[in-house]
């Protein structure tokens, strides 16, 4: 993988990616597996802002069925069966417990529904997986039980835990410059630390996009890549780019908060309490 700002000039691509993060560099990876040609600049190192920073979690969907959001609870569950499939080497199964307590909204009897509906949204979630790699189905257990195998559960009033598996990216950064390697040998041309700057825009109506400019962070150099498709992956710095043009995606931002103790939590992951099930 060469950085050629040269060849990131030299045509109009089929399609430009800003944004070189786990999103971008799987864009460019799509768009250049067929036959499409693509580039993409990314400000930073590949991966080194939210694609870096985050859980290391690859989800099924579970916290959707909440609000019965069955289509986007079965798209996690093929996501998260795709990554095993082409990238086993990346992942391995994570068990989750959530402590149960006297609750109608939260006790057994709510959770022992919800892994029914899960069943039925993530059926087929093994299909074409290595064994190893293939996720039993959630279920509750009882008190006893939850405490045993997971004795960092808080036992005062509990009646039991919900148990349910998901992925951990131990190394997360392999994956991502999986991602960016296979772009890169289908003929995509990525280049990092460089920076989009502006849009370029169309002479008719001032609208239509046509690439960016783009500022060399190692050289100074200002460059312009143009492209049929512009393509912004950015993500937290989505407006930045589209500001020039008076425009505003209009995605509410999220700020997650992880504390990092000294407790050895085992091997599992621990919910503080059934609600963690809940979040956005």
């Amino acid at each position: 993988m060469i950085r050629d700002l040269d060849r990131l000039t030299a045509s109009t691509f089929d399609v430009l990616v800003v944004g070189g993060g786990i999103c971008g560099l799987t864009i460019a990876y799509d768009a250049a597996q067929r036959g499409l040609s693509v580039a993409l600049v990314e400000r930073d190192d590949f991966g080194s802002g939210a694609s870096f920073n985050h859980l290391r979690t690859i989800h099924g969907g579970l916290r959707y069925l909440q609000k019965l959001d069955l289509p986007r609870a079965r798209e996690s569950v093929r996501e998260r069966r795709t990554l095993a499939r082409i990238a086993p080497h990346s992942v391995r199964p994570l068990p989750f417990a959530v402590p149960l307590y006297r609750s109608i909204l939260h006790g057994k009897l709510a959770m022992r529904g919800g892994f029914l509906v899960d069943r039925l949204a993530a059926a087929g979630r093994n299909r074409g997986v290595q064994a190893a790699l293939r996720l039993p189905a959630g279920r509750v257990i009882g008190r006893t039980a939850a405490v045993q195998r997971f004795p960092g559960l808080r036992r005062q009033r509990l009646t039991g835990a919900a148990v349910f598996y998901d992925y951990v990216t131990p190394e997360s950064d392999r994956l991502t410059f999986s991602f960016a390697l296979a772009a890169a040998r289908n003929g995509a041309a990525l280049a990092n630390h460089v920076e989009a700057i502006a849009p370029l825009t169309g002479p008719a109506d001032g609208r239509r996009i046509m690439g960016v400019r783009a500022r060399d962070a190692v050289g100074g150099r200002e460059i312009e890549i143009r492209a049929s498709v512009t393509i912004n992956a950015t993500g937290s710095a989505i407006d930045r780019l589209i500001e020039p043009l008076g425009l505003s995606s209009g995605i509410p931002m999220l700020k997650a908060l992880n504390l990092v103790t000294r407790r050895d939590a085992g091997d599992e992951a621990l919910g503080g309490c059934a609600a963690v099930l809940h979040r956005p």
